[in-house]
C-alpha cells in the first residue's frame, strides 16, 4: 500500500469526526452567545436562525461529500433549508416600507 493511500484512509475518518463535532459545537456556541450580562437569554430572531442554518449546513454538506454520500436529494434539502432561512423577508406592512407622498 502506498503511503499516500494510508494517509487518505486515515484522514477521511479524522476529517469526518471533526466536521461532525462542529455541529453540536456551533449550536452550543450560538445558544450561549444569546446570554445577557445578567444571565437571562435573549430571544432568537431571523438573523440568529440564518447564521446558525448556514453554520450548520456547511459542515453537514462537507461531511456527506467527503464520505461520497452527498446525493442530489440531500443537497436539495440542505439548499431548501438555507433558502427558507435566507428568503425570509421583513414585514411588508410596517410603516418603514410605506412609500412617501
Amino acid at each position: 500500500m502506498n503511503c499516500i493511500d494510508v494517509i487518505i484512509k486515515i484522514s477521511i475518518p479524522v476529517a469526518s469526526f471533526i466536521l461532525a463535532m462542529c455541529v453540536p459545537l456551533i449550536i452550543y456556541t450560538a445558544i450561549n452567545s444569546r446570554k445577557n450580562a445578567d444571565g437571562t437569554y435573549k430571544g432568537i430572531g431571523w438573523q440568529f436562525i440564518r447564521y446558525v442554518t448556514i453554520a450548520i449546513s456547511l459542515p453537514i454538506a462537507a461531511l456527506l461529500a467527503i464520505n461520497n454520500v452527498l446525493t442530489g436529494e440531500v443537497a436539495t434539502l440542505i439548499a431548501g433549508a438555507m433558502g427558507y432561512a435566507f428568503g425570509k423577508s421583513g414585514d411588508s406592512t410596517s410603516s418603514n416600507n410605506k412609500p412617501s407622498d
